[in-house]
């Protein structure tokens, strides 16, 4: 008897601790669906419980949890820190146009809306036929979609806004055919302290790469649906302490929700 009430208590005990693992599924405009299920349950026995609108752009599909979240929101509060002493720095020295691109780089920061990527292909067809991608869900996570739609965005220390008297430093372009990433930026809409040779292109996955601007170094790259092009400051104008500060807003930018 006392063993069956030890084995009843460890069934009730078991039973108790079972948690469900949580699929949420957002798109720009609302909350697509809520999908629960045991933990340790395959990715594709969550795609089944949703339908997915006709055209997304699975390159840029973002996963996330809490905690890679929060190491991403802490990223950014460390990136405004950064960029407030250089902002400060510039002022006391008197580059006042460096000061104003700093203030801007930081308030750039606050326009986009990012959530921790957890760097996995999601395409629901790669996701079915390669068991390395159809990964266990444990607990709660964020899938986040966007239509697919011919733009991508420039972000950084350039006017993105085609009227001159308005200044936005992040903001969507449409593609143009052909169109390489030299092409979006030769009107020379370069804030102060901009690095005019070199741009970052991220894409959806979140991976990035230098990629050349200049006439003296220009090559046929063309960005693509949802990428984003971003204009860090140039090296040359960055205390050495700062050295990495471009690379570290890149970081940040690959965790934009696609939108």
């Amino acid at each position: 008897m006392l063993a069956f009430s030890r084995m009843a208590l460890l069934m009730l005990l078991t039973a108790g601790g079972a948690q469900a693992a949580q699929l949420t599924v957002k798109t720009p405009q609302q909350t697509l669906a809520v999908v629960k299920q045991a933990d340790g349950t395959r990715l594709t026995a969550f795609y089944q419980q949703v339908t997915f609108p006709a055209e997304v752009n699975w390159r840029t599909a973002l996963i996330s949890d809490y905690a890679s979240t929060q190491k991403v929101y802490a990223q950014a509060e460390a990136l405004r820190k950064s960029l407030a002493e250089l902002e400060t720095r510039w002022r006391n020295s008197g580059d006042g146009d460096l000061a104003i691109s700093a203030w801007l780089m930081r308030k750039m920061l606050d326009q986009v809306d990012v959530a921790g990527r957890i760097l996995t292909p999601l395409d629901p067809d790669q996701v079915r036929i390669n068991p390395r991608l159809n990964r266990p869900l444990v607990g709660d996570y964020a899938l986040y979609i966007a239509p697919l739609a011919s733009r991508f965005t420039l972000a950084g220390l350039i006017n993105t806004d085609p009227d001159i008297a308005e200044l936005k430093t992040v903001g969507d372009v449409a593609l143009q055919s052909g169109g390489t990433v030299r092409d979006y930026v030769l009107e020379g809409r370069f804030l102060a302290g901009a690095n005019q040779d070199f741009g970052y292109l991220i894409d959806g996955q979140g991976a990035w790469r230098k990629v050349p601007l200049a006439l003296w170094n220009q090559q046929h790259i063309e960005p693509a649906a949802g990428e984003t092009l971003f204009i860090g400051f140039d090296p040359g104008v960055l205390p050495n302490e700062f050295a990495s500060l471009n690379d570290q807003i890149a970081d940040f930018l690959a965790n934009r929700i696609p939108h």
